[in-house]
């Protein structure tokens, strides 16, 4: 009784602490961004995006440094596919729009092959310190050609929009510090309660991490989608589920095999990579040949997604 006890303490005050972390943070990088003048587009798919993607981040780095690459790949799989699926599905819920007057078409191209890559890596089994390598190779391809895309959003912006509120930028400062300070804490209670879930459960450890750490994890990117949905802010919907997806797999998944040390052994279900693999294939295909979301793609993602939550508990 007292061990479960512990558990659920680790995951609840685990959870909470990047939840609130995680709002704290994105709410002062994105207001440091406008206060700099940087569109609220630009910093939907940069900022705040790669900003809500930090608790994948720090657990993944935790994970990895404790031997349990294991929870990250579960994490980062499960994250990939709420990214991918989920909140693109969202915003096509909204109606039938073109892709590309927010994103850019190589972006599409980095989301659909980072998904693959991923679902490659899953299927195989291990992860090597090669595949880091290639992965990182790939993020920096893809951090130079967003920079370059800033640049050019730059030199044609105004400044921020009319009417959006950037908070002074002290108070912009402190919220991030704060904020990433909690995601600290918050990334090693919640590895804590997930493997001690998993001790006493008899659950593998990949599967914990791709269902109870991603919620803790993705709870930013899920309430974030809501909201923006709720007030029209497509663009912001769009911007941060794009940045994400291709932050999490090619950055954090990299520098996971890294750090981790030699070839580690997935017991993340090899099935599970054959539905990201697949949900790279969808959203490539949507994003790249039919160049828009639509309602048609909100079934197809929502249905791939159900799928993936029925191969990890019952396949």
């Amino acid at each position: 009784m007292n061990e479960w006890i512990v558990i659920l303490t680790y995951l609840f005050f685990g959870i909470a602490a990047i939840w609130i972390g995680s709002n704290m943070m994105v709410d002062g990088v994105k207001g440091i961004a406008l206060n700099m003048g940087i569109p609220a587009v630009v910093v939907s798919y940069t900022l705040v995006a790669f900003g809500t993607s930090i608790p994948e981040l720090l657990v993944g780095i935790e994970a990895s440094a404790m031997g349990k690459i294991s929870v990250t790949a579960g994490n980062i799989a499960s994250s990939q596919l709420i990214n991918g699926l989920v909140m693109l599905g969202l915003a096509g819920s909204a109606g039938s729009m073109r892709i590309d007057k927010y994103v850019k078409p190589g972006q599409s191209y980095f989301l659909a092959g980072a998904t693959i890559a991923l679902g490659v890596i899953i299927m195989s089994g291990r992860m090597e310190r090669l595949y880091g390598v290639g992965l990182l190779a790939a993020f920096f391809g893809y951090a130079v050609y967003t920079v370059r895309d800033i640049i050019g959003h730059l030199k044609k912006s105004r400044g921020r929009e009319d009417g959006e509120k950037t908070g002074k930028p002290a108070v912009n400062a402190m919220k991030s510090i704060f904020g990433i300070v909690l995601l600290f804490i918050g990334g090693r209670l919640l590895i804590e309660g997930a493997t001690g879930f998993a001790a006493a459960t008899g659950l593998a450890s990949g599967l914990i991490g791709f269902t109870i750490v991603t919620l803790g994890t993705t709870a930013p990117e899920i309430i974030s989608s809501f909201v923006a949905l709720k007030k029209g802010r497509i663009d912001i919907l769009i911007g941060c589920g794009v940045g994400s997806a291709i932050f999490n797999p090619l950055f954090i998944s990299g520098l996971s095999a890294l750090i981790n040390t030699g070839s580690a052994s997935l017991d993340t279900k090899p099935e599970i990579g054959l539905v990201v693999i697949i949900a790279g294939v969808v959203t490539g295909l949507q994003m790249i040949v039919l160049k828009e979301l639509n309602k048609r793609f909100t079934v197809i993602s929502l249905l791939l997604f159900a799928a993936a939550m029925v191969v990890a508990f019952y396949g």
